[in-house]
């Protein structure tokens, strides 16, 4: 097993990521915010594209907490990655900051998709080489 992690400093709209790669997938915590915690889970398998023109794409399953939006961030993340590098993907994630204003989250968004980039560029890099089966 490798544990890979990254993080962007932004006081409450601070966001890390730790990953741990197994021989068949990846398991990510997302986390920040004012109170990292669990909300939704998501569970992508590649799969070949339904347009049947070669691409990759994926299918997800939710596992979400009563009344959490997490799943925004944890699906994005877990399908970008799944689709670039063919393996499975879990995403947990918890992103919480009380009473967020529409600023609030237009800001963890934009962090988010720097981590994002960031993750999947570097899981890109680890898994090059590898196909989906």
């Amino acid at each position: 097993m490798k544990h890979m992690n990254w993080e962007i400093c932004d006081g409450k709209f601070s966001l890390y990521a730790e990953a741990i790669i197994i021989p068949d997938g990846i398991c990510i915590y997302l986390g920040g915010g004012e109170q990292p915690h669990i909300g939704s889970v998501i569970l992508s398998e590649p799969r070949q594209s339904l347009i049947r023109d070669g691409s990759r794409s994926c299918t997800s399953s939710l596992l979400n907490r009563i009344g959490h939006k997490d799943e925004v961030f944890a699906r994005s993340l877990a399908e970008q990655l799944c689709v670039a590098i063919g393996v499975p993907v879990s995403v947990t994630a918890g992103i919480h900051i009380e009473l967020a204003t529409e600023q609030d989250i237009e800001r963890l968004t934009f962090n988010f998709k720097v981590l994002a980039e960031k993750i999947v560029s570097s899981m890109s890099e680890l898994f090059s080489g590898k196909t989906l089966n």
